[in-house]
Order: structure tokens, then sequence, then C-alpha cells
């Protein structure tokens, strides 16, 4: 359909009839898809109408008479069926326009329209011998109509009911970045900022104990950080949800017009980051499960080295495959000219902005594959986080008879205190991802404007996690309140 916008067809609906052309109700009717079309023709000629037939007789074949078309103009008339019968049945449309709708050609053989012939011809429909007569191209193309009924008639007209034409839900745009939205964004990241470089110095100097645990906290805080940093500093992405797609209305967008760096590929390096944020968390827990498992005789309930590289190995391989899969989203402007015009059109102007990209699932699977990933990697999270904390928990109090009372505490107050500071972040990110999922799902555009604000709440999650890191810990909580306290001296 945004192909024939080209030519001045406009779509206006789509309704669902059985063979006979009444309303479909039962799924029992076989169904067919009508598709009505209403074209533009910029011939001032009041009864002018251009149908397409199965079966058009010679003697209803028009005359091209009109006066020559202009370069943007078109007329569809019907043409001879050719002398080789099909066991399908067609129609053959002569389409006259300019030499440089050729390239269109291809794109329509999506639809099953197949270009048969190309002649040319003047504006009186005769062969065109002199560069003078300023040929037009006129295309034979046969459409295979793939229903097999003998009545199947496709009308193009330029005047439609109105009652014929459903509403487009989706055929909204709404204003690009909103003046609040940046600033909320910043003020929140410098504030994150701030606090996970003080949750850092604290992991790493002002630990108790100077075990290799401190590197897993590390590791989470890195990636928690870079990624609130990216989409609230760097790249404070606005969204056109249910659309998959958006720009960036951040100071460094300039930076990025000048030296072409596209939104795609933000957005890549900002999935993997995001992503790794998984692994993270999954090593604190396996740490946390391997010391509580060495409590138990001849350490029999630890995993062997084989296992925790695999386990290791896997939940890193899913961040690489999904960045992969991102990456191999992208849709060339054409594409997205397409699928704009198609399901947002009010939308259009925005390809103009370079900072714009947008997915498109219907025209490039491999996002399919992408949200299948996310989706893989958020539930093996649950799970691999939940089956850690049973299996941990269940290992202290099956061995806390063999265990000191300070190693069983030490070791449930260190579950407890990494089951808050992982639950936190996951609730804040957790509830706004869901609701941009529903949103997507849904198809529904009426509530952009609270799918739009996720990035403000997933922009807090290293915050919480800082928070909880710091309230959890009883050395870190001495460290803050005696500092705070003699600030107020």
């Amino acid at each position: 359909m945004p192909v024939l916008r080209i030519w001045g067809i406009k779509e206006l609906g789509i309704t669902k009839k059985n063979h006979i052309w009444q309303q479909c109700a039962s799924s029992s009717c076989s169904p067919l898809y009508s598709f009505l079309l209403r074209q533009r023709l910029f011939a001032k000629r009041d009864s002018a109408v251009a149908q397409i037939s199965r079966r058009a007789p010679a003697s209803n074949q028009p005359h091209n008479s009109t006066p020559a078309l202009a370069s943007n103009r078109l007329r569809l008339l019907p043409a001879h069926a050719p002398s080789k019968q099909t066991d399908e049945p067609f129609v053959d449309i002569v389409i006259f326009s300019k030499k440089s709708d050729c390239a269109i050609m291809p794109v329509l053989r999506v639809w099953g329209i197949k270009a048969v012939g190309i002649s040319k011809k003047n504006h009186t429909g005769q062969q065109c011998d002199s560069s003078s007569c300023s040929p037009l191209y006129s295309f034979l193309l046969r459409q295979r109509l793939f229903a097999k009924r003998d009545s199947a008639v496709a009308q193009i007209s330029r005047r439609a009911p109105a009652s014929n034409q459903p509403h487009n839900s989706n055929n909204f745009c709404p204003v690009p970045c909103p003046g609040y939205y940046e600033p909320i964004l910043h003020v929140i990241g410098v504030i994150s900022t701030i606090l996970n470089v003080f949750g850092i110095y604290l992991t790493m100097y002002r630990s108790t104990h100077k075990s290799k645990y401190r590197f897993c906290q590390l590791y989470v805080q890195l990636t928690a950080f870079c990624t609130e940093f990216d989409l609230s500093i760097i790249n404070p992405a606005y969204f056109y949800f249910p659309m998959i797609g958006g720009i960036n209305c951040g100071m460094f967008r300039h930076f990025q017009v000048k030296y072409e760096i596209t939104s795609h590929f933000c957005i890549t390096i900002f999935a993997f980051i995001f992503s790794l944020q998984v692994p993270s968390m999954f090593c604190c827990f396996l740490y946390r499960h391997q010391i509580a498992a060495k409590c138990s005789p001849s350490a029999i309930m630890t995993f062997n080295k084989h296992t925790i590289y695999l386990l290791l190995a896997i939940f890193h391989i899913i961040p690489v495959m999904l960045t992969i899969s991102l990456y191999k989203s992208k849709l060339t402007m054409a594409e997205k000219k397409e699928s704009i015009n198609l399901n947002y059109p009010d939308c259009y102007h925005v390809l103009q902005d370079f900072t714009f990209d947008m997915y498109d699932p219907n025209i490039n699977a491999n996002f399919l594959i992408f949200v299948f990933l996310v989706s893989f990697l958020i539930l093996i999270s649950i799970i691999s986080s939940s089956f850690m904390t049973w299996r941990t928990a269940n290992i202290l109090n099956m061995y806390r008879a063999i265990m000191s009372t300070r190693t069983y505490q030490m070791q449930k107050a260190s579950l407890t205190a990494l089951t808050a500071q992982i639950s936190a972040p996951s609730v804040i990110f957790g509830i706004p991802v869901a609701s941009v999922y529903s949103v997507m799902a849904g198809n529904s555009s009426t509530f952009h404007a609270f799918a739009a604000t996720a990035p403000m709440f997933v922009s807090m999650h290293s915050m919480a996690f800082t928070l909880c890191l710091i309230f959890t810990n009883a050395q870190f909580r001495r460290i803050v309140f005696h500092r705070f306290y003699k600030h107020l001296k």
C-alpha cells in the first residue's frame, strides 16, 4: 500500500468479507480480505471511475483521450487478457507513468503483481517514435488473484462512501521530546552518578572483608551505572510507543548528527550494556551460593568448575546474541517510509530527524528474535536468582548445626542484603518495562504518555541499587551516618 500512494492511490481500510461480499462473521465461511482503495484522479472529471475486472470485455475498455498527464499523475485502465490461460484468475492493469517510476515495479511483486511488459507510448496511447512527443511509459501488470472464485472483482473508485472508511487507531504522532523530559532525565543522571561513584568507593575501599565478592558487586554497579548514564546523560531517548521507534533529545545529539552516528548504533550499544546486568547479578548469587555450599561436609553442595564455567558462558552468550539480533534488525530508509506510511502516516515528518530510528518486525524478522531473546533473558534471570536464593537458604538451614553462629548470621545477612539489592532495582525498572510490553503488544496509542516515561524509571534503578547496598550493609551505614553526624556538628 505505501508504494501505491506514490501514484496517488490511498488506502481507506480493510474489510473481511466472504465470497458473496457480505460481512463474514463465521470462521467457516472461508473469508477473503478486500482492500478498499481510493484513486485520486487529477484530471478534472466528475464521473471518473477506474474499474479493474477479472474479465473485462473489449467494449468496456475506455480509450485514452485525456490530455497529456503531468509527471505526478496516473491512470489505470483494464487491459486485454493475455492469450495464455492459467489456473489462477488474474487482472491486467495498464499504468501510464513516468520512467522514474520504473524502480517501483520490483516492490509491487511483494503483493503478487507481476510486470508483464513495458512499452513506450505517448499521451494518446500511440507508439512514440519521436523524441519530441514527451513519451510516457505504460506498464502492463498482471495481478494474480490467488482466491479461486469466478466473481472476484477488485474496484478502485474515486469516491468511496464514508461509512466504508474504518478509523485507523494508530494514526497518531506525539509531540517529540516534551520540554520537561530532558531536564528530568539529566537531574536523575547527575544524582545517580554521584551515588554510584560513592557506592563504588565504599565497595572497593571500605568493605569489612576484602573478599572477591566485592568484584561481583562492582560488576553489577558498573553495568547499572553505564546503562543509566547512557540513558539519562548521553542518549536520553524519547520513544513513540506503540511505534517501536524514537529520537535522541539529549545534548549529545549534535555530535551524533555531526559525526553521523546513527541512533540504531547507539541503541545497540545500550542494549548490550543493559543486558549485561543479568549475568552480573547471576555472578553475585553464584558466589554467595558457593560460599554457603563450602560449609557442607566435604563441600558436596558446591558446583564444580565445569558447571560454573558453563553457566557463566550461557549467561554471557545470550547478551551477545541479543545485541547481534538487534543490530541485524536495522531498517533502510525505504523500509522506514513504507512502515510509517502504512501504520503511522501522521508521523511521516519524523523521518527528517537524523536521530530518529525505528524497527518493524513485519519487515525485518530479526527484531522478533531480539524480543524473544530479551524475554528469555528476563525469564532465566528470574528463575536462576530464585533458584540460587532458595538453594543457598536451604543449605544454610540444612547445615546450621555444624556452622558457628557468627558464620551463619553473616551468610544469612549477606544473602538477605543481596536479595534486597537485586529486588528493589528490578521492581523499579520491571514495572515500566512491563507497561511498555503491554502497550506494544496491544498496539495502543492511548497509553503512549505513560509508556514514554519508562526511561525515567529505568534510569533510577542503579540509584536504587546503591541505596540498598548502603542501607543493607552495617559497615556502610556506620560510615554514612557518622559522616552525616559529624557534618551536622
